[in-house]
């Protein structure tokens, strides 16, 4: 009988160290993107939660990726035992942490693209303050851990509402899911398409501060110009102290009026960029 049943406890053994092992390298590829990526990364969410959260979500995954298992008899006496499946670790604790941390780079890869992305909008209120004056007043951002503009923080409120309304949200986590799928567990890494892709989407970043912050830059250039002809024609006029509060009323004017100009220019490029990041996970 101890013949019979040793083969069967070593193979529930050996599967049973497998499935661990797989179910702790999903939760350092989830984690990745709980800890950087937008929304799912924000200081507000509790760490309890986001922990619980993508242990959640590893336990949904983990059963679908190990080989599926078959049954096969043991030396015809009607015993069943689990056929041994492809291996799914292998070496020694390195090669475990060297694994763990491919997946998690994984991870941040995509949620630190996505924020890249959201950063255009503070960028573009921060210009949007230089303009206006307000850039002394700073408030604390604790999703980027420092001290960001008034109108950079509203129109980075603006960009995760936006990224909330479109679904941003479910379309990077289906992004990372499917990356499970051309990236086996424990063959996950980030190579160079994912470097050069990081640094397209800053200039993607940049030009998306641009494209928000033209209207306000351009209509604070004309009423510059209409002061310093005003001062001119009018020395007794104090262009000075007069420029102050009609640049700041007529920039936020601006700002309000397009703000849901901002919002489809964000609309439009997360899903692009949720898509290029998938490729340059999966062309490593």
């Amino acid at each position: 009988m101890e013949s019979i049943i040793d083969p069967f406890c070593q193979q529930v053994l050996r599967e049973s160290a497998q499935g661990v092992v797989a179910f702790g390298l999903v939760v350092a590829r989830l984690a990745g993107l709980f800890v950087w990526g937008p929304v799912f990364g924000h200081q507000a969410l509790p760490l309890k939660f986001r922990a619980l959260l993508v242990l959640a979500l590893a336990l949904v995954v983990t059963p679908a990726l190990l080989p599926m298992a078959s049954r096969q008899p043991i030396d015809g006496l009607g015993f069943d035992r689990l056929a041994a499946g492809p291996p799914l670790i292998g070496g020694d604790v390195a090669d475990l942490v060297r694994m763990g941390a491919g997946e998690l780079m994984v991870g941040l890869a995509l949620g630190l693209g996505m924020q890249t992305i959201l950063s255009g909008m503070q960028m573009a209120g921060r210009l949007i303050d230089q303009q206006i004056g307000t850039s002394l007043a700073e408030v604390f951002n604790p999703e980027l851990g420092g001290d960001v503009s008034l109108s950079g923080q509203l129109l980075h409120q603006l960009g995760l509402l936006v990224f909330l309304l479109i679904g941003g949200h479910l379309l990077i986590v289906a992004a990372l899911l499917d990356t499970f799928q051309s990236l086996p567990i424990g063959a996950a890494g980030v190579g160079p398409p994912m470097f050069e892709l990081l640094t397209r989407l800053v200039q993607q970043s940049l030009m998306l501060a641009l494209q928000v912050s033209a209207p306000v830059l351009a209509t604070l250039a004309v009423v510059g110009l209409a002061l310093g002809v005003l001062g001119r024609a009018a020395p007794q006029i104090n262009v000075l102290m007069l420029g102050f509060p009609v640049r700041a009323l007529v920039g936020l004017l601006v700002l309000g009026s397009t703000a849901l100009l901002a919002g489809d220019l964000l609309a439009d490029v997360v899903p692009e960029a949720v898509l290029q990041l998938r490729r340059a996970v999966e062309s490593r």
